[in-house]
């Protein structure tokens, strides 16, 4: 996600299937510092369904949390939260749809049913609406 990125607009119109393609490639790569984390799920979620990859800039070149904070701060983000407010609008967690990214104890994931995926150490966690603490929508 860089700074100039902004994601407005409708979705492409094979999202669902665009979606369902990079979330199941996130899933078959161990999570990976800058190619396989919490920023980039959200950023291939946002791409599979705009057409637009707001982390072009960045992907692959950090390595670690450390790098990825550096990151952050370079572009002006404090945080994922942040990171995502200069991208996307907030709606309520309740409002989230399908494709839409929420966010769970400082990490981003994307809503997938009536679960967000996060991506972890052992493949994707299943986290219920009760624990998203903010959410953005993701198109119209």
């Amino acid at each position: 996600m860089t700074e100039a990125t902004t994601v407005t607009g409708p979705r492409v119109p094979d999202w669902e299937m665009r979606l369902s393609d990079a979330i199941a490639a996130a899933g078959a790569q161990p999570f990976a510092w800058g190619v396989n984390d919490c920023l980039m799920l959200a950023a291939a979620a946002i791409d599979a369904q705009m057409g637009i990859d707001p982390a072009l800039a960045f992907r692959g070149r950090y390595q670690t949390e450390r790098g990825a904070r550096r990151m952050m701060k370079r572009n002006g983000w404090s945080d994922v939260a942040s990171a995502l407010d200069a991208h996307l609008m907030r709606c309520a967690p309740s409002h989230a749809r399908r494709g839409d990214i929420v966010l769970v104890a400082g990490c981003a994931g994307v809503v997938f049913g009536p679960l967000a995926l996060l991506i972890g150490d052992d493949g994707f966690e299943r986290v219920p609406l009760s624990e998203w603490q903010a959410a953005w929508r993701v198109g119209d």
